[in-house]
């Protein structure tokens, strides 16, 4: 868990007129001078400080129970009953997330001196502010790839109700993950607001987060009128500065940065970072999420995902909003990320109320028919609906399927059994064997294998069958009346057999003293020229 210093200059409450603030209490025996030798809950033993904000600390601690490091948020200093009540909204707020990319919280709790803790997970890490402090802007895969992990983080919370109100670089931990490649998490949900929201925590003339990084309503609206695009245009920003490395606005006041937020746009990101000229759908991406008004942004971060996973895919896509809906190259582009389970569970009973509909339809027609028309026909119009019925089942679940002809007989059901009894015995069963073993077996021009091997046969045919081998003569064998054994002695090709050879061989063999010892057929197929040449399917 990296240090969270810069935190608390991000992260101010901005008066709008001049309150008194409250001093701060004094710093309890259990900060860092101690913080050694601290066990909470008899569980947690604190090893060290790790990072300091405005209002408390975050120590680095071990799970004694459970054997692994911990990170350990505490409130040392609030200004008010409302820190407080923040501070165990956040709690609340991080337990109820499940997405991989939201800061998992494991316990909450307060100590004998009334200080107020979380225990959350412990990450290995730098924020994004700390890592293009050392190495420069992200690459644009790198910061798309980041950008919808967010999102996905975002979209959990704002179906609960719930908005983050603080979205920066500081805020987004980067882990590079071995097995999943470069992993973010969001922090801090110290500002987020939910729909059970108390007007009474936010002071009164005051709004609450990040100068750089809120968004022009969140600076002039009431709290409770934000909406889930102030997390949009903050998410936008962030995402600027994470492929420039360059803040979005200059001003060396607190007071020239909020009047950029309300009047003026960034500079543009192309002359930022001339780089970026190849990314035209993630530059327009990012200047629809940062537009002023809230109507001109994406409608949802939902939206905002999709459309950088399109730049993901497409760099050079067009990317365009017309009426609140995402167009890509012209095509409406239909993202089913917000669809629920039951949403999906209702979609199906809708299209299988259909398709019975469509079957009782079908049924009523072939009903209506003729009465004088048999059996068979009647049987065969049900054969015809399951097939209906199954084709537009496998086109909904996009798979395939194999449809096995149904025959429809009026013959009794022994009578058919006999009939495929005898089409079983029309084959012959062959155990081809030779002398040497090794060669190859054609039925005609088809190579059927290498002896010895087990071949079924027709009873007739008017091919031939045949057994060729390197340095033996060819054998034509006549065709089998009955099913057993056959073994054939293969002769050695002559020595003054080459003008008589046949012309079918492909590497004439040379006359020698002796007989070459045979070889076996290269991947199983036989060398003559006007055979067929049988492949493997599987290469």
């Amino acid at each position: 868990m990296p240090s969270s210093n810069d935190n608390s200059a991000d992260t101010v409450a901005i008066p709008r007129k001049s309150t008194p603030k409250s001093t701060p209490k004094s710093t309890p025996k259990t900060s860092s001078d101690d913080s050694t030798t601290r066990v909470l809950a008899n569980r947690y033993h604190i090893e060290r400080t790790i990072g300091t904000g405005g209002m408390g600390e975050i120590y680095l601690a071990t799970d004694s129970k459970l054997q692994r490091k911990v990170a350990i948020k505490m409130m040392l200093h609030p200004e008010d009953d409302s820190d407080n009540k923040r501070f165990e909204l956040e709690s609340q707020a991080v337990a109820s997330f499940s997405d991989p990319h939201t800061i998992r919280l494991f316990d909450y709790g307060i100590t004998e001196e009334g200080h107020q803790y979380q225990v959350i997970e412990y990450l290995e890490g730098k924020n994004i502010k700390e890592h293009l402090r050392s190495n420069g802007p992200l690459h644009p895969t790198i910061a798309k790839s980041v950008a919808i992990q967010l999102c996905g983080s975002l979209s959990e919370a704002h179906r609960k109700n719930i908005l983050h109100r603080d979205i920066k670089p500081s805020n987004i931990m980067l882990i590079d993950s071995p097995e999943r490649g470069v992993q973010c998490k969001l922090l801090d949900f110290g500002l987020a607001r939910s729909d059970n929201h108390d007007p009474t925590m936010t002071k009164t003339g005051t709004v609450l987060g990040s100068p750089m990084y809120m968004s022009p309503e969140q600076i002039e609206s009431k709290s409770e009128e934000l909406t889930p695009q102030t997390d949009v245009y903050s998410l936008g920003l962030t995402l600027y500065t994470m492929v420039t490395a360059k803040q979005p606005f200059s001003g060396s006041s607190l007071s020239s940065i909020l009047a950029s937020q309300l009047f003026h746009p960034p500079t543009p990101l192309i002359e930022v970072q001339p780089s970026l000229s190849i990314e035209p759908a993630l530059c327009w991406t990012i200047e629809t999420a940062i537009q002023k008004k809230p109507a001109d942004r994406f409608i949802s971060v939902s939206q905002m995902k999709k459309a950088i996973e399109l730049a993901l895919q497409n760099p050079e896509a067009t990317l365009i909003l017309r009426n609140e809906e995402l167009f890509c190259d012209d095509e409406f582009i239909q993202s089913y990320t917000s669809l629920s389970l039951q949403d999906i569970s209702l979609a199906v009973d809708s299209m299988q109320s259909e398709q019975t509909d469509a079957t009782k339809k079908i049924v009523t027609m072939k009903e209506t028919d003729s009465p004088s028309k048999s059996p068979l026909l009647a049987l065969g119009g049900l054969a015809i609906i399951g097939l209906i019925v199954g084709l537009i089942i496998s086109e909904q679940n996009n798979t395939e399927i194999t449809i096995q002809p149904t025959v429809t007989s009026s013959v009794p059901s022994q009578e058919v059994k006999s009939t495929t009894a005898i089409q079983q015995k029309s084959t012959l069963a062959i155990d081809v064997q030779s002398s040497p073993s090794g060669a190859s077996i054609f039925v005609g021009a088809n190579y059927m294998g290498i002896t010895p091997t087990s071949l079924d046969l027709p009873k007739q045919s008017d091919v031939t069958l045949q057994l060729k081998k390197e340095g033996f003569e060819d054998q034509v064998l006549d065709w089998p009346q009955n099913s057993g054994k056959m073994n054939v002695v293969l002769q050695p090709v002559a020595k003054d057999s080459d003008s008589v050879r046949s012309p079918t061989i492909k590497n004439p063999i040379q006359p020698n003293s002796e007989p070459k010892k045979p070889k076996k057929p290269k991947n199983g197929a036989g060398s003559e020229k006007g055979v067929k040449k049988v492949t493997n399917p599987f290469e």
